[in-house]
């Protein structure tokens, strides 16, 4: 059960990331053709400066979760270098802790501005005129897979620190869950 909760977490995460990848491409493009355009025949691409607004609100709620997964975001080395395995284990599920706690706050809100600009059907006052909603559903979306992950993270800290207790050794030089070398896996 938990490897297959574990597995659909990382195809959406994947899926996500993919989608990411690709908007950046295509804001990457649309921008050159927007500077060709510009330059070369003195017409602007309006809808260009609009779209790449919304694909920079979307692509850290997109790739987010995936990259928790992957320990890219920023750690600070240094301090945890500095604990014992056991500090690291009660560290990591502090990381983890507080991860979900932010991820829940940015949920909460981001569902509730969601609803708010479906109800007065706000829409933005640009070339486009496209719903608002379109732009600020993926805050909740993005979010709630964010917390998820953290919740992973936490459930995997959780094991490490059990199996410490049960006299496995883990060295004082095992990274942390959020870390590029991530110490314990899941089993």
């Amino acid at each position: 059960m938990k490897n297959t909760l574990f597995r659909w977490l990382d195809n959406i995460e994947n899926a996500f990331a993919v989608l990411a990848c690709i908007l950046l491409l295509f804001a990457t493009f649309s921008i050159g053709a927007q500077v060709i355009s510009r330059t070369f025949f003195d017409y602007p691409l309006l809808w260009v400066d609009e779209v790449n607004a919304y694909i920079l609100v979307y692509l850290p709620f997109l790739a987010g979760a995936w990259l928790a997964r992957s320990s890219g975001h920023i750690a600070v080395d240094i301090i945890e270098g500095m604990l014992s395995p056991r500090l690291r284990a009660y560290n990591d599920m502090l990381v983890a802790l507080i991860g979900i706690a932010v991820s829940a706050v940015l949920f909460w809100y981001g569902t509730l501005v969601s609803i708010d600009h479906y109800v007065r059907d706000i829409r933005s006052m640009s070339v486009i005129a496209i719903p608002k909603l379109y732009v600020i559903v993926i805050i909740p979306i993005g979010s709630l897979l964010l917390a998820l992950e953290f919740a992973r993270k936490l459930y995997l800290a959780t094991l490490a620190r059990k199996k410490q207790d049960e006299d496995i050794v883990i060295t004082p030089d095992s990274p942390s869950l959020f870390t590029k070398e991530q110490g314990i896996k899941e089993g």
